[in-house]
């Protein structure tokens, strides 16, 4: 035994001792996934837009981020976690660093001034359409760290509860390529604060502002800190993006999957179709797949054994709802009698078996289910009930006084018929289903409605202008808490996501003294009692949430799925095929 030992510790020096293992280079390859519909652009500051929140993902990080796996806020572009201090003349300051080893495409450092200009960006009301100010309505001033041009501090003139990752959830864009002229150096973020809406533009200012909104930087010029970088965008067609040669983050030594990125290319194929879209998964056209339709995904693919024996599925739970928004500020829905009625008509049983296919379930309120402590329990979801909503329009001087199916009215001395506008985004299938069920059974109160679907970017035009009756849509949620201000705030109403016209001066101020509690247990009362007040006043019918519908190829390993959107990091995705070590 002793001799054996010997001989076998005398090979091992002889060799050099344990075999080191070597990285073995994956081999360049591209990714195809199906997006449906096309984003509108790709400006992450005027552009609302699911889709394009997905491929910006991969071109433009921000300092902090949530870990998909982790579904927790961690440090992305910054060094650590913000750092939060409360003043003491009530506000707040808020402390962050970039990584030392981030850089831009062109070798210069990502600084604080860039953090600065980005910010700018954020709080600028010249710019059309800046879906993003509300959150840094309340950042007062930014101070640069003189003795490190990577750190900097974001002072809040109110308490924020979300403050400490809200300073870190900005995109940060290029100086460099955004604003080369400086055109923005004159203006400061104290200044911002102070005038606020009363804002005045100098002409290069304006000038700024117009080519920021522009085209430019919303198709051609996508410039980020993140893995990937803009190679064209074909209209109709598809969006490419290639692996930068020298990322920053190759030297990061991290096990965040934000730091993975194995394919060479990635390529968002816009097809609309979904019977096209299908077959081209079936034919291994398409690499990823997500959102397939909920009858296809369970009765369709599971027999297709060109698809089983290609791909691999994933059913995330769904952060997000669908739902039936109603515009409370025209004459034919200010009733809430109405709004109510609305509410009884939606078989959402019908809807969970028949478009859902049993991947979903009922809610009653915006609030992500999982957030079960959040949630007001004592607000009861409408129940299909067609003689509850034909007393409820009644109640409303609603009859159908002609006999021809259609209750009617008189308004201001005219006979009016309770006729609606039914929209939703065309090309997606599992809303056209909805709009079809909710057609039909408002027809049995006597509600005629006209379905109508618009390109995505036309809707959304038509909901920020308040430009419709009722409309078949949703919205996105999170497993980090949310500011309720984008949603329900009545300035949002204007220009922004609060597409209803929800809102007075009560659930306004609700809605301030919850941004400015730091207290979680209070929040969760004061969220409960808004809750209560957008049940009373039905401006949004909550339908239902669902699980997110995902297909990968089989010869594809590393995937991550979350239950955090969009639910996959394509980045993580490399051939299975592939060993990661090989001996020396």
């Amino acid at each position: 035994m002793y001799t054996k030992a010997l001989v076998i510790a005398g090979l091992l020096i002889s060799c050099g001792g344990p075999k080191e293992p070597v990285v073995k280079p994956i081999p360049e390859f591209s990714l195809k996934v199906r997006m449906n519909p096309e984003p509108q652009g790709l400006n992450a500051i005027t552009v609302n837009d699911q889709n394009k929140t997905i491929i910006l993902s991969y071109i433009s990080y921000a300092p902090v981020a949530v870990d998909l796996e982790k579904l927790e806020w961690v440090p992305l572009l910054a060094k650590e976690m913000p750092v939060l201090e409360n003043l003491p003349d009530g506000k707040q300051k808020v402390t962050l660093e970039i990584r030392e080893e981030a850089t831009w495409d062109n070798g210069e450092p990502i600084t604080a001034e860039d953090a600065l200009f980005s910010l700018k960006l954020a709080k600028l009301p010249t710019l059309k359409q800046n879906i993003v100010r509300g959150y840094f309505r309340d950042v007062e001033d930014f101070i640069i760290d003189s003795l490190n041009p990577k750190k900097y501090s974001v002072i809040f003139a109110e308490p924020y509860m979300l403050s400490a990752t809200i300073a870190g959830d900005v995109n940060i864009f290029p100086r460099y390529v955004y604003d080369p002229q400086g055109m923005l150096n004159s203006v400061s973020i104290k200044q911002l604060y102070t005038e606020g809406e009363n804002f005045v533009a100098d002409s290069s200012i304006t000038a700024f502002s117009q080519q920021f909104s522009d085209e430019k930087f919303n198709r051609e010029t996508i410039v980020g800190c993140g893995p990937y970088e803009l190679v064209s965008w074909e209209s109709g067609a598809r969006v490419t993006l290639k692996r930068k040669k020298n990322w920053w983050g190759d030297n990061v030594k991290s096990d965040l999957h934000f730091f993975k990125a194995y394919p060479s290319t990635l390529i968002f194929e816009f097809i609309q179709d979904e019977t096209a879209a299908v077959s081209a998964l079936k034919s291994g056209e398409i690499d990823v797949m997500y959102s397939i339709d909920p009858m296809t995904f369970v009765e369709d693919l599971p027999k297709s054994e060109s698809f089983t024996s290609q791909f691999n599925t994933y059913t995330p739970n769904l952060l997000g709802y669908e739902s039936v928004g109603i515009n409370m500020q025209r004459e034919l829905l200010k009733e809430v009698e109405v709004r109510q009625a609305l509410g009884y008509l939606a078989d959402v049983d019908r809807i969970l078996n028949s478009v859902y296919y049993g991947l979903g379930q009922r809610i009653h309120t915006y609030v992500p289910a999982s957030k079960t402590d959040w949630i007001n329990t004592d607000l009861k979801p409408f129940t299909f009930d067609i003689q509850k909503a034909k007393d409820l329009l009644a109640s409303a001087g609603w009859t159908d006084t002609d006999g021809n199916g259609i209750v009617d009215k008189k308004i201001n001395g005219r006979k009016k018929e309770l006729k609606l506008e039914l929209a939703y985004n065309n090309g997606n299938v599992r809303r056209e289903k909805i709009a079809l069920f909710y057609a039909e059974d408002l027809m049995k109160a006597g509600i005629k409605a006209e379905i109508k679907a618009y390109d995505i970017a036309v809707l959304v035009d038509k909901l920020k202008k308040h430009d419709f009756d009722i409309y078949i849509g949703g919205f996105i949620q999170s497993v980090i808490e949310n500011d309720p201000y984008q949603l329900w705030h009545t300035e949002s109403a204007k220009g922004g996501t609060n597409f209803p016209g929800f809102g007075d001066a009560a659930s306004d101020s609700l809605i301030n003294a919850y941004r400015s509690e730091s207290d979680v247990n209070k929040r969760i009362t004061m969220l409960k009692e808004l809750q209560r007040m957008i049940h009373e006043q039905v401006p949004v019918i909550f339908l239902c949430t669902g699980k997110e519908r995902i297909a990968i190829k089989k010869s594809l390993t590393g995937a991550v799925i979350s239950d955090q959107r969009p639910g996959f990091w394509l980045g993580s995705l490399k051939p299975a095929e592939t060993p990661e070590t090989v001996e020396k």
